[in-house]
């Protein structure tokens, strides 16, 4: 059987095709003449990832740590990516998917060095959403905290607006008076 490098290997896209474009996006694929489907790897598609295998040498510990790692990360499948032994100059990851998908790829060396820089990018991606999400919480959670502290807009993909749009939120449900509103208001609009 002829094996094809850069491909999965366990999990709901078995056998599809890892590419990365002209435009630096990586997607899998299907391995079809024609109709085949994609599935992009980037921000959106992708909940979190694991290298699972990165060295070149093989080893019954370093195959057993592997499969319990892999286990405790992905359950069934990561025992199915610890059993892929590692071969040289291939590395294994564990993709795990927002619509709850996962796949294991086996990559060659330069496949490896393109992909782990794209899902670089999407992990501080992912951790910069989360920590706005995070900020958020807390700001709707202990709103009186934040009325006494001067409002700092920090340059993020929260707009004026939007902080304005919370104060209102606050003040419809009783949060706060119209007094403490327009005051915010006044202080976001920097009047």
């Amino acid at each position: 059987m002829l094996a094809i490098n850069n491909q999965a290997t366990a999990g709901d896209y078995k056998g599809w095709v890892l590419y990365i474009d002209g435009k630096n996006r990586a997607f899998i694929s299907e391995l079809k003449l024609f109709g085949s489907k994609k599935v992009y790897i980037n921000e959106d598609t992708v909940e979190s990832y694991e290298v699972i295998g990165a060295d070149s040498n093989v080893s019954t510990a370093s195959a057993a740590t592997r499969g319990a790692v892999g286990y405790a990360l992905l359950g069934p499948l990561g025992i199915a990516a610890a059993l892929t032994a590692k071969k040289k100059g291939i590395h294994t990851i564990a993709i795990n998917f927002t619509d709850g998908k996962n796949c294991v790829i086996e990559t060659d060396n330069n496949m490896y060095q393109s992909i782990t820089s794209i899902l670089m990018k999407i992990k501080k991606s992912n951790e910069a959403k989360q920590q706005v999400i995070e900020q958020q919480m807390v700001a709707q959670q202990q709103p009186a905290q934040f009325q006494a502290q001067p409002t700092i807009v920090q340059q993020s993909n929260i707009s004026v607006a939007d902080e304005i749009m919370k104060f209102k939120e606050l003040l419809d449900g009783g949060v706060i008076s119209q007094e403490e509103f327009d005051t915010k208001k006044k202080q976001l609009l920097n009047m």
